[in-house]
Protein backbone atom coordinates (compact mmCIF):
# COMPACT_ATOMS: atom_id res chain seq x y z
CA UNK A 1 0.00 0.00 0.00
CA UNK A 2 1.38 3.42 -0.94
CA UNK A 3 0.79 6.40 1.30
CA UNK A 4 2.18 9.85 0.83
CA UNK A 5 2.79 12.60 3.32
CA UNK A 6 4.31 16.02 2.76
CA UNK A 7 7.73 17.19 3.86
CA UNK A 8 8.45 20.70 5.15
CA UNK A 9 9.23 21.77 1.57
CA UNK A 10 5.69 20.71 0.59
CA UNK A 11 6.96 17.73 -1.39
CA UNK A 12 5.44 14.29 -1.06
CA UNK A 13 7.27 11.48 0.67
CA UNK A 14 6.87 7.95 -0.61
CA UNK A 15 5.93 5.79 2.34
CA UNK A 16 5.62 2.52 0.43
CA UNK A 17 8.82 1.19 2.03
CA UNK A 18 9.58 -0.61 -1.26
CA UNK A 19 7.53 -3.70 -0.63
CA UNK A 20 8.59 -4.10 2.99
CA UNK A 21 6.00 -4.37 5.70
CA UNK A 22 5.45 -0.97 7.30
CA UNK A 23 4.72 -0.87 10.99
CA UNK A 24 3.12 2.27 12.38
CA UNK A 25 3.74 2.85 16.09
CA UNK A 26 0.79 2.92 18.47
CA UNK A 27 0.62 6.71 18.50
CA UNK A 28 -0.06 6.69 14.75
CA UNK A 29 3.02 8.58 13.58
CA UNK A 30 5.00 6.59 10.99
CA UNK A 31 8.78 6.27 11.21
CA UNK A 32 10.21 8.96 8.97
CA UNK A 33 13.85 7.89 8.80
CA UNK A 34 13.27 5.57 5.82
CA UNK A 35 11.12 7.86 3.71
CA UNK A 36 12.45 9.85 0.80
CA UNK A 37 11.18 13.03 -0.79
CA UNK A 38 9.80 12.29 -4.26
CA UNK A 39 11.34 15.51 -5.67
CA UNK A 40 14.79 15.52 -4.09
CA UNK A 41 15.35 11.92 -3.05
CA UNK A 42 16.38 13.27 0.37
CA UNK A 43 15.08 12.07 3.66
CA UNK A 44 13.28 14.41 6.05
CA UNK A 45 16.42 14.89 8.18
CA UNK A 46 18.15 16.59 5.26
CA UNK A 47 15.24 18.97 4.72
CA UNK A 48 15.20 19.80 8.43
CA UNK A 49 18.96 20.49 8.44
CA UNK A 50 18.67 22.78 5.40
CA UNK A 51 15.73 24.67 6.92
CA UNK A 52 17.59 25.25 10.21
CA UNK A 53 20.70 26.47 8.35
CA UNK A 54 18.54 28.88 6.34
CA UNK A 55 16.84 30.19 9.51
CA UNK A 56 20.20 30.68 11.27
CA UNK A 57 21.51 32.60 8.24
CA UNK A 58 18.46 34.87 8.17
CA UNK A 59 18.73 35.60 11.91
CA UNK A 60 22.46 36.32 11.58
CA UNK A 61 21.87 38.74 8.69
CA UNK A 62 19.05 40.44 10.61
CA UNK A 63 21.32 40.96 13.65
CA UNK A 64 24.09 42.25 11.38
CA UNK A 65 21.75 44.84 9.81
CA UNK A 66 20.64 46.06 13.25
CA UNK A 67 24.26 46.27 14.50
CA UNK A 68 25.45 48.16 11.40
CA UNK A 69 22.60 50.63 11.83
CA UNK A 70 23.53 51.21 15.47
CA UNK A 71 27.19 51.78 14.54
CA UNK A 72 26.18 54.39 11.95
CA UNK A 73 23.94 56.27 14.39
CA UNK A 74 20.70 54.94 12.92
CA UNK A 75 18.10 54.11 15.55
CA UNK A 76 16.07 50.96 14.91
CA UNK A 77 13.35 49.13 16.77
CA UNK A 78 13.62 45.46 17.81
CA UNK A 79 12.65 44.27 14.33
CA UNK A 80 15.31 46.39 12.61
CA UNK A 81 12.96 49.05 11.25
CA UNK A 82 14.48 52.53 11.27
CA UNK A 83 12.96 54.77 13.95
CA UNK A 84 12.35 58.33 12.82
CA UNK A 85 13.31 61.28 14.98
CA UNK A 86 10.40 63.34 16.30
CA UNK A 87 10.29 67.04 17.13
CA UNK A 88 7.79 68.33 19.71
CA UNK A 89 7.19 72.09 19.81
CA UNK A 90 5.10 74.08 22.30
CA UNK A 91 2.80 76.23 20.14
CA UNK A 92 0.25 77.52 22.66
CA UNK A 93 -0.20 77.77 26.42
CA UNK A 94 -3.66 78.54 27.72
CA UNK A 95 -4.75 79.41 31.26
CA UNK A 96 -8.36 79.22 32.41
CA UNK A 97 -8.23 81.56 35.42
CA UNK A 98 -11.98 81.28 36.06
CA UNK A 99 -11.81 77.47 36.27
CA UNK A 100 -8.71 77.59 38.47
CA UNK A 101 -10.44 80.02 40.88
CA UNK A 102 -13.59 77.91 40.99
CA UNK A 103 -12.18 74.34 41.13
CA UNK A 104 -8.43 74.14 41.71
CA UNK A 105 -6.66 74.06 45.06
CA UNK A 106 -3.86 76.63 45.08
CA UNK A 107 -0.52 75.15 43.95
CA UNK A 108 2.92 76.73 43.87
CA UNK A 109 4.38 75.10 40.78
CA UNK A 110 2.34 73.87 37.85
CA UNK A 111 4.19 73.79 34.52
CA UNK A 112 7.64 74.67 33.18
CA UNK A 113 6.67 74.74 29.49
CA UNK A 114 7.37 77.98 27.62
CA UNK A 115 5.98 79.03 24.25
CA UNK A 116 8.42 77.93 21.53
CA UNK A 117 10.14 75.19 23.58
CA UNK A 118 11.26 72.32 21.34
CA UNK A 119 12.17 68.77 22.24
CA UNK A 120 13.76 66.07 20.07
CA UNK A 121 12.66 62.49 20.75
CA UNK A 122 15.21 59.77 20.07
CA UNK A 123 14.73 56.06 20.76
CA UNK A 124 11.25 56.82 22.15
CA UNK A 125 12.70 58.21 25.39
CA UNK A 126 11.03 61.14 27.15
CA UNK A 127 13.01 64.28 26.33
CA UNK A 128 14.72 65.94 29.26
CA UNK A 129 12.68 68.83 30.62
CA UNK A 130 9.33 67.63 29.28
CA UNK A 131 6.41 67.36 31.67
CA UNK A 132 5.70 63.69 32.54
CA UNK A 133 1.94 64.18 32.22
CA UNK A 134 2.32 65.75 28.76
CA UNK A 135 4.68 62.96 27.67
CA UNK A 136 2.16 60.30 28.69
CA UNK A 137 -0.47 62.01 26.54
CA UNK A 138 1.83 62.48 23.52
CA UNK A 139 3.65 59.12 23.65
CA UNK A 140 1.19 56.97 21.60
CA UNK A 141 1.30 59.51 18.75
CA UNK A 142 5.09 59.94 19.01
CA UNK A 143 5.56 56.15 18.87
CA UNK A 144 3.31 55.82 15.82
CA UNK A 145 5.13 58.61 13.98
CA UNK A 146 8.58 57.26 14.93
CA UNK A 147 7.64 53.88 13.49
CA UNK A 148 6.63 55.45 10.17
CA UNK A 149 2.89 55.75 10.79
CA UNK A 150 0.75 58.83 10.64
CA UNK A 151 -2.33 60.14 8.89
CA UNK A 152 -4.23 60.18 12.17
CA UNK A 153 -8.02 60.29 11.97
CA UNK A 154 -8.12 60.02 8.17
CA UNK A 155 -6.50 63.24 7.03
CA UNK A 156 -6.90 65.34 10.15
CA UNK A 157 -3.57 67.16 9.56
CA UNK A 158 -2.29 68.84 6.38
CA UNK A 159 1.04 67.10 7.01
CA UNK A 160 0.13 63.42 7.49
CA UNK A 161 3.33 62.86 9.47
CA UNK A 162 2.40 65.25 12.26
CA UNK A 163 -0.16 65.81 15.02
CA UNK A 164 -1.47 68.75 17.07
CA UNK A 165 -2.00 67.58 20.64
CA UNK A 166 -2.57 69.01 24.10
CA UNK A 167 -1.58 67.82 27.53
CA UNK A 168 -4.36 66.71 29.85
CA UNK A 169 -4.20 69.68 32.26
CA UNK A 170 -7.73 71.08 32.18
CA UNK A 171 -6.74 74.37 33.87
CA UNK A 172 -3.68 75.31 31.78
CA UNK A 173 -3.49 73.08 28.69
CA UNK A 174 -0.34 73.24 26.57
CA UNK A 175 -0.69 72.58 22.84
CA UNK A 176 2.14 70.72 21.10
CA UNK A 177 2.94 70.33 17.43
CA UNK A 178 4.48 66.87 16.96
CA UNK A 179 6.26 66.16 13.68
CA UNK A 180 8.68 63.77 12.03
CA UNK A 181 12.14 65.22 11.33
CA UNK A 182 13.23 64.24 7.83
Amino acid sequence: MVHSIRCGMRHKYDTSDEGRTHHTPRHGIPRMDRYRCCRHGRNWHTHLQRASILLATILHLHADIINRGAQNGVVTDKMGAIMKRIKITVVRITRYEDLMAQYENPIEHSCDMQLGDSFIVEELRKPEGMCQSAWETLYPFVKELAEGGGNFFDGWMKNPHSAMLSCNDGFRPVSFYVEVIE
